[in-house]
């Protein structure tokens, strides 16, 4: 019923229906396909899962208009939360990809990411010396990183990739001073603590760590079923981390774009009627 519904629709602006019908095994190569897909998800969270895909696509449609149409960015908070609404708009567009591959689990993993990024923003807000000392601290996050390759993987970077780290954390001085380098970032917990959003990383963010973190087994159909079953707590997660992330960024980056302003009402339809249990339709 659902596909023959879909095959009668006129247009699919948001590019869902290849999905659809992927996770009822329509077209696909495995001839049990459709038996072991359709118990994974339910025929009633497909459109739960059409709404959330569509309120996705819908935030990158938004993104991809602000930053489109744009003003140089003047200030550090302003590049700071343009450069977080690029990497979120590539986040979500990783999401869509995955989950056409019926990986519920994985997209999961990409979907922490728009969490972070939703804690982070709502933290720094229009703070300046935070934004100061989240771009800092990206410099110290580097250096650890390389440091403790060489320590633990006995892997030394080459002399040109030393020299640019050196001379990152040299700029990084010279700007922000040497406290700021030294003093760090809080934890992802405190931040989403401090603005709320406790239940957002406690119930969100670490539900989407432990689902990701597959049991090497799942090469096996029946982990291969259970991913895709977490496709809707995936979507409902990062569709959510979304709204949250550009409601805080839309604080640091002034956000007048006609366009974009009609998705983010659009998107927060679509929410709302995802969290009603009602039928949305863009």
């Amino acid at each position: 019923m659902l596909l023959g519904a879909l095959e009668k629709q006129p247009e699919d602006e948001h590019k869902v229906v290849a999905l659809l019908k992927w996770i009822t095994g329509e077209g696909h190569k495995a001839p049990d396909a459709k038996e072991l897909l359709e118990p994974a998800l339910p025929k009633e969270e497909h459109q739960k899962c059409r709404n959330l895909l569509v309120a996705i696509d819908l935030a990158v449609r938004a993104i991809e208009s602000i930053l489109d149409n744009s003003k140089a960015a003047d200030t550090l908070l302003k590049i700071v939360g343009a450069s977080m609404m690029a990497r979120l708009a590539d986040v979500l567009r990783g999401v869509v990809v995955v989950c056409e591959r019926g990986l519920g689990a994985e997209a999961g993993a990409l979907g922490r990411i728009a969490i972070e990024i939703a804690i982070n923003a709502s933290y720094i807000g229009m703070d300046e010396q935070k934004a100061k000392h989240f771009s800092v601290q990206a410099t110290v996050l580097n250096q650890g990183h390389s440091d403790l390759l060489a320590k633990e993987h006995n892997f030394e970077a080459s002399d040109k990739v030393k020299q640019a780290m050196a001379d990152q954390v040299r700029v990084a001085k010279e700007n922000f001073g040497e406290e700021m380098l030294k003093t760090a970032f809080p934890s992802l917990r405190s931040m989403a603590a401090a603005t709320g959003l406790l239940e957002l990383h406690d119930f969100g963010y670490e539900d989407l760590r432990s689902a990701s973190h597959c049991d090497p087994r799942s090469i096996f159909v029946a982990a291969n079923s259970l991913s895709l079953s977490r496709m809707l707590n995936s979507l409902g997660h990062t569709a959510g981390a979304a709204n949250l992330a550009l409601i805080a960024l839309s604080k640091m980056v002034s956000i007048d774009d006609p366009v974009a302003l009609h998705h983010l009402r659009q998107m927060e339809e679509v929410l709302a009627g995802v969290r009603a249990n009602k039928l949305v339709v863009h």
